[in-house]
């Protein structure tokens, strides 16, 4: 029984080290760990969500591996100039940025990473002024935009 635990145990830790992670989000998470929070959702667990058996939401989906989400406290850090390390930090990895929204209330930016024969990489991050707080996403693989250009309405609509 015990070596089966460890297997089962050493499987699990190969598996989730072998997904690749950009050093800038693992960074700002390491940096505010004491004072932020993080939850990542892999693709078995967003399937979850999907209450309606909706084929297309699983078509959507289907080439995502993992969404990551990592929000600082406050308390301990300055988000603003957080926000602006991140941004610099994360051109010098290869990202290259997609979108950028600069308002009074919030700033955000969306970055994309394709590396041979891997699934793209993306990464956001977004500064609220009203909450003092900076927010890091990474998504490892991409959404089917067929799926949600394309589909009909379902029965119910």
């Amino acid at each position: 029984m015990l070596k089966r635990v460890l297997s089962v145990a050493m499987f699990v830790a190969i598996t989730f080290s072998s997904f690749s992670q950009s050093n800038t989000v693992t960074d700002f998470e390491k940096k505010n760990e004491e004072s932020g929070y993080s939850f990542f959702l892999y693709q078995s667990v967003i399937r979850v969500l999907n209450r309606d058996d909706n084929e297309d939401f699983n078509k959507l989906i289907k080439d995502i591996e993992f969404i990551k989400v990592f929000i600082n406290s406050p308390t301990e850090t300055n988000s603003k100039t957080d926000y602006s390390s991140l941004l610099s930090s994360i051109s010098d990895e290869g990202f290259e940025e997609l979108f950028m929204l600069d308002n009074k209330e919030l700033k955000a930016s969306i970055y994309e990473k394709e590396g041979k024969n891997e699934s793209p990489e993306f990464v956001a991050f977004a500064y609220s002024s009203l909450h003092q707080k900076t927010f890091a996403f990474q998504m490892k693989g991409e959404l089917d935009m067929n799926c949600l250009l394309y589909t009909s309405p379902s029965p119910r609509d």
